[in-house]
């Protein structure tokens, strides 16, 4: 059915984005802000916050929108609806424009 395959397709990709933004926060974010804390830090806090903006609670947010689809997509039925996660979160959105700049 093509609303299974497209319910597919959005859980895969927002699984691909929720590892991406780990990764980005374990490699990047974490150790950066351990570092800022030394005696000669590699980047200052400000920049670290510059680059990186929320991306911790931009990662929470779709770590949150993840589960719903997954719990949906792992109980797949023909009347199944995926919209109302997305509109639940919806307000919570907003804090991309913030991650944008």
């Amino acid at each position: 059915d093509k609303r299974y395959e497209i319910v597919k397709e959005l859980y895969a990709t927002e699984k691909t984005y929720v590892s991406c933004l780990v990764k980005v926060s374990k490699l990047f974010v974490v150790p950066l802000k351990f570092a800022s804390t030394s005696e000669h830090p590699i980047l200052q806090k400000d920049e670290i916050t510059s680059v990186f903006s929320n991306i911790e609670t931009i990662w929470a947010l779709n770590k949150t929108l993840l589960t719903e689809l997954e719990t949906r997509f792992e109980n797949w039925s023909p009347t199944q609806k995926v919209g109302d996660a997305f509109y639940n979160l919806a307000p919570y959105f907003k804090m991309y424009k913030e991650y944008s700049r």
